[in-house]
């Protein structure tokens, strides 16, 4: 199983899910598909920053809100925390590895080695 696949799984198992504040959307646009970060919603109006930081609001001037799809929450060490301590064979020594492996902790997890992403793949399967 290569990179990608391990953090879609991870993605997959762990991830905050909810639209709120910081959430990936995937958004119909009229040019396409594209792909934003969750702001706020007032009303029918859903606002949030494109890849360039730039505000934007779905809608147009009918009030007629584009589809959205929740992706995730970008996964941060608080969330594997958070996760591990739910398993019954779950070790006070995986916090430590975990930790110690995850190097920039601001950082979700694309942003950590393969040996961070390996470790927390074999923490949920």
């Amino acid at each position: 199983m290569n990179k990608r696949e391990k953090i879609d799984k991870i993605y997959k198992e762990i991830a905050n899910k909810e639209l709120s504040f910081g959430c990936k959307i995937n958004y119909d646009s009229n040019n396409g598909y594209a792909i934003g970060f969750f702001i706020e919603q007032e009303d029918n109006i859903v606002k949030y920053l494109d890849d360039y930081s730039y505000p934007y609001s779905i809608c147009d001037h009918n009030n007629y809100c584009d589809d959205i799809w929740i992706i995730w929450h970008p996964v941060m060490i608080g969330d594997v925390l958070d996760y591990v301590e739910d398993p019954k064979d779950f070790d006070y020594a995986d916090i430590y590895n975990l930790c110690d492996y995850w190097k920039a902790k601001r950082s979700p997890i694309e942003e950590q080695s393969e040996e961070c992403i390996d470790y927390i793949y074999n923490l949920i399967v």
